[in-house]
């Protein structure tokens, strides 16, 4: 009740000077959202093709057993990895060995790294779930592999690979271990300059 009449919001509470430090919430707000829209493309577009090629192009081996051993192995091993074991090997091979210092470019290789294996499984899941059905109709009415699976089966399987996507970018988001291993910490505003 009361209280509301006293809570005003201003777009200054992100660019007030705070304790001595210059630009407020600003730079931080501004620099998640030019990570994650990075995290979406890079991340987004390698887990989702990762995902199709394990539930679509990878078939089963002759024991049974899904097939796409190496990326079903690759996509397992990096779920398991720590994010400050990746933020470190990110500071140590891209930031020291190759010289980038604190980047975007580098943050955006490691997040992406980090949350491939979230978008992967979510978009292999989500395709596997399609029903038999629609591939079986889409083949009866002559469509191609590749056309059935861009114009039935994705279609179908959207709602599960968005859902991951997003998944996969709150995870992102919320790491700070690989961003101040990668990115390190300005006062800042964002640019679009990756090195």
């Amino acid at each position: 009740g009361r209280g509301a009449r006293g809570a005003h919001w201003r777009w200054n509470v992100l660019t007030t000077l705070s304790a001595g430090t210059s630009g407020g919430l600003e730079n931080a707000v501004a620099g998640t959202l030019v990570l994650m829209a990075g995290v979406a493309l890079l991340a987004g577009s390698t887990g989702v093709l990762t995902g199709v090629y394990l539930a679509e192009l990878a078939g089963p081996r002759r024991s049974g057993r899904p097939g796409g051993g190496w990326a079903r192995g690759a996509i397992d091993v990096l779920a398991g990895f720590p994010s400050i074991v990746l933020g470190y090997v990110g500071y140590v091979a891209l930031c020291v060995a190759l010289h980038w210092g604190f980047s975007l470019l580098a943050a955006l290789l490691i997040l992406s790294l980090m949350v491939v294996p979230y978008i992967a499984k979510s978009t292999e899941s989500a395709l596997r779930q399609v029903p038999t059905n629609y591939r079986e109709g889409a083949e009866a009415l002559g469509m191609s592999q590749g056309y059935a699976l861009r114009r039935v089966v994705l279609r179908s399987a959207l709602p599960g690979i968005v859902t991951g996507l997003l998944i996969a970018l709150s995870v992102a988001g919320g790491e700070t271990a690989p961003l101040l291993y990668t990115a390190g910490a300005t006062n800042n505003l964002p640019t679009w300059s990756l090195l």
